[in-house]
């Protein structure tokens, strides 16, 4: 099988990562997410998504931080279709959501009342 350079690069990457992480697993006397990367990998998942995975499941608290998030995103979207009625779309608001990117909650709900919601009360 031919790899490609950056396919070379991006496994020469992640044996260095799971390298590292393998050592402190291996000090800890715990099995640690490098075995869920590895048993990912050969499953047949994407790297790119091993890779999210891997990372998420090294990031402290991040369980927490997405609970955050979606307790935001709920609350957003039950004022968003209290102020709206009948003229609330679903995927509307969703594809607007999505269309903003990464955003603190604050700068998120700001967007969705200047940009979403103002138009839509307008006469």
């Amino acid at each position: 099988m031919r790899l490609s350079r950056f396919r070379k690069a991006t496994l020469n990457c992640l044996s260095l990562c799971l390298a590292m992480t393998a050592s402190l697993a291996a000090h800890e006397a715990r099995p640690g997410p490098e075995m869920q990367f590895t048993v990912m990998l050969r499953g047949g998942v994407s790297t790119a998504r091993a890779l999210f995975a891997f990372n998420s499941a090294n990031f402290e608290g991040w369980a927490l931080a997405y609970y955050y998030g979606y307790e935001n995103i709920q609350s957003l979207r039950a004022q968003t279709e209290l102020r709206l009625k009948d003229k609330f779309r679903q995927r509307d608001f969703h594809d607007f959501v999505l269309a903003q990117g990464l955003l603190p909650p604050e700068v998120l709900n700001k967007a969705v009342e200047e940009n979403f919601i103002a138009p839509l009360l307008e006469p």
